[in-house]
């Protein structure tokens, strides 16, 4: 898996070591991770069946986009997480965020209760927790399926939902921002299970690893 981080305002060292312990852990997934977008392009996804970018801001080039873009549409699996909901803006990147489903638009910062919307294997068997982080409102594309898996009681904002584009799978996960969410066990089961079926397991169990992000 090619795991895509950089830009302000996260602890990228101590979330990227996380992801990497909790996907590797018990699995056959071996995590490459970098801060260098000329990773999209085609020819070096090629090895990779996931793409997991929590990167914020920023630009890409028609190369980069379009390798991604072809990489994922072919059956390669894309998992968004948290401020990539907002990557990439500088350079338009349009077609990203109709892959995606939704673009970032907004968010305070405080206390909300996420709640399940059905059975997926992602979700199963989960129920709904309390959480502290980044209360993201999104801009959806009303013309774009997306299977809803969570929601913020709140005000019904989506905070993960699961789509699919061309032949690939895609995941994304609004929650992110800090170790109040990081630490919650839930997050970390939405984030293995996630990947999992992003890379066409319809049937992921739970991870052996705990992972707590240091305060």
């Amino acid at each position: 898996m090619l795991l895509l981080w950089g830009g302000c305002c996260h602890a990228w060292e101590q979330q990227t070591q996380a992801v990497q312990t909790l996907l590797e852990t018990g699995t056959a997934i071996r995590v490459t991770s970098t801060d260098d977008r000329e990773s999209l392009r085609r020819e070096t996804l090629e090895p990779f069946r996931v793409v997991f970018i929590m990167t914020q801001g920023g630009g890409i080039t028609d190369e980069q986009l379009g390798g991604l873009l072809g990489f994922v549409r072919d059956g390669g699996g894309l998992v968004v997480l948290h401020a990539a909901a907002g990557a990439f803006r500088e350079s338009g990147a349009q077609e990203y965020f109709r892959m995606l489903g939704g673009k970032f638009r907004s968010h305070k910062y405080g206390d909300f209760r996420v709640e399940f919307t059905g059975e997926h294997p992602v979700t199963r068997g989960l129920r709904g927790f309390d959480v502290r982080d980044e209360d993201y409102v999104h801009d959806l594309y009303p013309d774009v399926e997306r299977h809803v898996l969570a929601v913020r009681t709140s005000d019904g904002e989506p905070v993960c939902w699961v789509r699919h584009y061309g032949r690939g799978r895609v995941l994304y996960l609004a929650l992110g921002h800090d170790r109040h969410s990081w630490n919650n066990r839930n997050f970390q089961i939405i984030l293995y299970r996630g990947t999992l079926w992003a890379a066409g397991n319809d049937r992921p169990g739970l991870p052996q690893a705990r992972i707590r992000l240091p305060e």
